[in-house]
């Protein structure tokens, strides 16, 4: 009720064209981009974002498929920015229904996935950048909003021991190192647990989500993780 008299005195402007009553407007949202199906690794296409069998031994993956939803382009760049930096959490809705959707057209999903055997949890910030330096973490609202969406229940079961640098312009094997043994699972789930799903926002090549797969499956070896991003970085 409350939230309904405040949009009434203060209405909600478009990210984008700053039109009124809509943080982004339905004009805005024919501009999006959704992100083509392919394998992460190979960057080739394949039905339902599966990684082929053969990229994913090269490159000693432990991911079966990463869902993409949206391309990260101008228009979605501000909305992710916004929320990153800005605390925007209002924007969240609109980016967690969409990949809500995405997620329930998914073949695996519909097939095997239930509300007592998948667990969402995020990509973890270390604690310096998390306490001074942002406060928050943009992945752990997506993966806690999409959560409720979803009707599953999320954990915090990683943590970032060591603080690194940013992945923005460094090659597929710099990103690797920049993350290697960088996240520590602290958490051993029960055995009905089956599927994990690791979210984040933006992505270009995966490799923190493959660092921090390989962290969770150490400890807990019976798993089957998955992926869900917001949009990628070509």
């Amino acid at each position: 009720m409350l939230d309904f008299f405040l949009s009434k005195i203060f209405p909600p402007v478009c990210v984008w064209c700053h039109n009124q009553w809509a943080y982004i407007c339905w004009l805005c949202k024919k501009k999006l981009l959704l992100h083509p199906e392919i394998c992460l690794v190979c960057k080739k296409p394949n039905n339902d974002f599966f990684i082929h069998r053969w990229c994913g031994l090269v490159s000693k993956s432990s991911l079966v498929w990463c869902v993409i939803v949206f391309c990260y382009y101008s228009l979605i760049k501000k909305i992710l920015l916004k929320i990153k930096y800005s605390h925007r959490r209002h924007y969240l809705s609109f980016l967690v229904s969409q990949s809500a959707l995405l997620l329930r057209a998914h073949c695996v999903y519909v097939n095997d996935m239930t509300c007592t055997n998948t667990i969402i949890t995020w990509v973890p910030s270390h604690w310096r950048r998390h306490y001074f330096i942002k406060w928050y973490n943009q992945s752990t609202m997506i993966a806690k909003a999409l959560a409720t969406e979803l009707w599953y229940q999320y954990s915090d079961i990683t943590r970032k021991v060591r603080h690194t640098w940013s992945q923005v312009w460094r090659t597929r094997q710099q990103r690797q190192q920049n993350v290697s043994d960088v996240f520590f699972c602290h958490k051993t789930l029960p055995k009905n647990v089956e599927y994990i799903i690791i979210c984040d926002d933006v992505t270009t090549t995966g490799a923190t989500l493959q660092a921090l797969a390989f962290a969770i499956q150490q400890v807990n070896p019976h798993v089957r993780i998955r992926w869900c991003a917001v949009a990628r970085h070509a």
